[in-house]
Protein backbone atom coordinates (compact mmCIF):
# COMPACT_ATOMS: atom_id res chain seq x y z
CA UNK A 1 0.00 0.00 0.00
CA UNK A 2 1.29 3.10 -0.99
CA UNK A 3 2.24 5.82 1.94
CA UNK A 4 0.64 9.47 1.24
CA UNK A 5 -0.32 12.01 3.43
CA UNK A 6 2.20 12.06 6.23
CA UNK A 7 5.12 14.02 4.05
CA UNK A 8 5.53 16.49 7.06
CA UNK A 9 5.51 13.93 9.68
CA UNK A 10 8.20 11.88 8.23
CA UNK A 11 10.46 15.08 7.93
CA UNK A 12 9.99 16.55 11.01
CA UNK A 13 10.69 12.88 12.47
CA UNK A 14 14.03 12.59 9.80
CA UNK A 15 15.31 15.84 11.31
CA UNK A 16 15.11 14.58 14.77
CA UNK A 17 17.00 11.77 13.92
CA UNK A 18 19.37 13.96 12.49
CA UNK A 19 19.33 16.08 15.60
CA UNK A 20 20.03 12.70 17.59
CA UNK A 21 23.08 11.39 15.34
CA UNK A 22 24.74 15.30 15.92
CA UNK A 23 24.94 14.10 19.67
CA UNK A 24 20.88 16.11 20.32
CA UNK A 25 18.98 13.56 22.54
CA UNK A 26 15.66 13.47 20.88
CA UNK A 27 12.07 12.40 21.95
CA UNK A 28 9.73 11.82 19.81
CA UNK A 29 5.89 10.53 20.36
CA UNK A 30 3.31 10.46 17.97
CA UNK A 31 -0.27 10.73 19.59
CA UNK A 32 -3.41 10.44 17.77
CA UNK A 33 -7.09 8.40 17.66
CA UNK A 34 -6.52 4.61 16.47
CA UNK A 35 -6.37 4.42 12.63
CA UNK A 36 -4.63 7.30 11.78
CA UNK A 37 -1.93 5.44 10.78
CA UNK A 38 0.87 6.64 13.67
CA UNK A 39 2.32 2.97 13.04
CA UNK A 40 2.65 2.86 9.87
CA UNK A 41 4.40 6.56 10.43
CA UNK A 42 7.04 5.01 12.11
CA UNK A 43 7.42 1.89 9.76
CA UNK A 44 7.81 4.24 7.11
CA UNK A 45 10.72 6.21 8.97
CA UNK A 46 12.37 3.10 9.68
CA UNK A 47 12.82 1.81 5.64
CA UNK A 48 14.05 5.19 4.97
CA UNK A 49 16.65 6.07 8.09
CA UNK A 50 20.11 5.09 7.65
CA UNK A 51 20.56 3.79 11.08
CA UNK A 52 24.17 4.51 12.27
CA UNK A 53 22.49 4.41 15.98
CA UNK A 54 20.22 3.61 18.62
CA UNK A 55 16.13 3.76 17.84
CA UNK A 56 14.05 2.78 20.82
CA UNK A 57 10.61 1.94 20.34
CA UNK A 58 7.93 1.73 22.90
CA UNK A 59 3.99 1.14 22.59
CA UNK A 60 1.35 1.68 24.71
CA UNK A 61 -1.92 -0.34 26.23
CA UNK A 62 -5.51 1.93 24.52
CA UNK A 63 -6.59 4.81 27.07
CA UNK A 64 -9.07 2.50 28.98
CA UNK A 65 -7.70 -0.79 28.27
CA UNK A 66 -5.43 -1.70 30.49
Amino acid sequence: MQFVGRQRELELIQQAWEQAKRGQCQIVAAVGEAGVGKSRLYYEFKLRAQCNGLILETFSVSHGKA
